[in-house]
């Protein structure tokens, strides 16, 4: 049996998903990279001695292999820890200038194989400082820090420590970032629990549909989610209805693939749908991103609507009450506002539960209705952050109560003295 601690690894997802015959992106290391593979450095520790692109060296021939040999040029490539959390360990690298320069020996004739591969390998190790990371304080060399801080390791040394992959970025004219979640019960039963549009970054300027250009009742709700923003921020329950039986469909695929290693519990699985031309005809496109065994963020709030509304995700995709009413929601786990500094949790419920303003109460939890707003990460409000759910009939009233926060929460933090008092 693979070991599950494998299965958490970026490498393996790819795995899985080419044994599933779910689409995913180029990159390395592929079949035939097994040269460029070591144990990291602490393998004893979490990979079992599973071997992993560790060495910058070994990650700019993979990537030269790809260019050289396969003619993949995308405008970006992705770099991924193996073991990163909401996006964090990835970093974004443009070497379009190296995949378009044309590479010739002192006599002027074309390089080829290994020439040429190690030739473009050597430019692209030149260009590894400038990968552009999702944490922006993260820097490649160990002169400069992992996060800033120079008790942490760089970038390098965590690829030494968990290894790496380099994927092509996904692109079309629109992107998003589904996923579904699911979970294996010990009778080897798959249970497709939700599917959801993830949010990254900026979660005021992803909104890109209006809810008018879809019929009611298949909502779409899009955030992008797009490879150049990959540190997730929150969801929006259900995903998209073009591609949201693709998804599913992929998910129950790649959940019978996990049973047979012996997989039981929950896991997630993150896909990028793109808009693309294919055959002169515009269509959705969705490719497998990685799989994590484990809860993760939009379990929350799934977990949420399930304990306050009862009921399930139906065939559809939409999630049914006990007595068949739909339930939407959107999610955030990072509402980060740093003029809410030093609010204690106390001073928040008590303004929120005793408000007299109508925009406010109309968030409050209605438990006849089962619609309104629940808090979670009140003691971080304290830094400036909070996470919250909002739950409505339609998407469309799930969207307003999320809103309705928004607008909550600065109208509380421009009432707040500034500066704060000593607990800053």
């Amino acid at each position: 049996m693979t070991s599950l601690s494998r299965f958490l690894s970026w490498l393996c997802s790819r795995e899985i998903f080419k044994a599933c015959d779910v689409p995913y992106s180029p990159g390395t290391p592929d079949y035939g990279d097994e040269d460029l593979l070591s144990v990291p450095s602490n393998g004893t520790i979490w990979s079992l001695n599973h071997r992993f692109i560790c060495k910058p060296r070994n990650l700019a021939v993979g990537l030269a292999r790809q260019i050289a040999l396969k003619n993949v040029k995308p405008k970006k490539w992705v770099v991924k820890l193996n073991q990163g959390f909401s996006g964090k360990g990835n970093a974004c690298f443009d070497i379009q200038m190296i995949q378009n320069k044309v590479y010739k020996d002192a006599s002027g004739c074309l390089l080829s194989g290994d020439a040429l591969v190690n030739t473009i390998a050597d430019d692209i190790e030149q260009e590894f400082p400038n990968m552009k990371f999702e944490c922006t304080h993260n820097t490649w060399c160990n002169h400069n820090a992992w996060c800033g801080d120079s008790s942490k390791p760089s970038f390098v040394d965590q690829m030494s420590r968990l290894g790496v992959i380099a994927e092509a970025l996904v692109e079309g004219s629109i992107l998003s970032s589904p996923s579904v979640q699911a979970v294996i019960d010990p009778d080897i039963v798959i249970d497709v629990l939700s599917t959801h549009e993830q949010v990254s970054n900026s979660l005021s300027s992803c909104r890109t549909f209006a809810l008018t250009h879809c019929p009611r009742h298949q909502p779409f709700l899009m955030f992008i989610k797009v490879l150049s923003g990959q540190v997730y921020k929150g969801c929006i329950n259900p995903a998209a209805a073009p591609y949201r039986s693709v998804i599913v469909d992929y998910a129950k695929r790649i959940g019978e693939a996990l049973t047979k290693q012996g997989v039981v519990g929950h896991f997630a699985v993150d896909f990028l749908a793109a808009k693309q031309i294919v055959d002169g005809v515009e269509k959705w496109t969705v490719t497998g991103i990685e799989i994590n065994l484990r809860q993760g963020g939009t379990t929350h709030p799934y977990s949420t609507m399930c304990i306050l509304c009862g009921g399930h995700m139906d065939a559809d995709g939409i999630f049914r009450t006990k007595d068949g009413k739909e339930r939407y929601y959107e999610a955030t786990d990072s509402y980060i506002d740093t003029r809410l500094k030093g609010l204690t949790s106390s001073e928040f419920l008590q303004e929120y539960q005793t408000s007299s303003d109508p925009e406010i109460v109309k968030l409050r939890w209605n438990d006849n209705q089962k619609v309104g707003v629940v808090f979670h990460l009140l003691p971080f409000l304290e830094i400036g952050k909070i996470g919250f759910t909002a739950i409505g009939e339609t998407s469309e009233q799930a969207n307003c109560l999320f809103q309705g926060v928004a607008k909550m929460m600065s109208k509380i933090a421009a009432n707040l003295p500034n500066p704060r008092d000593s607990r800053d």
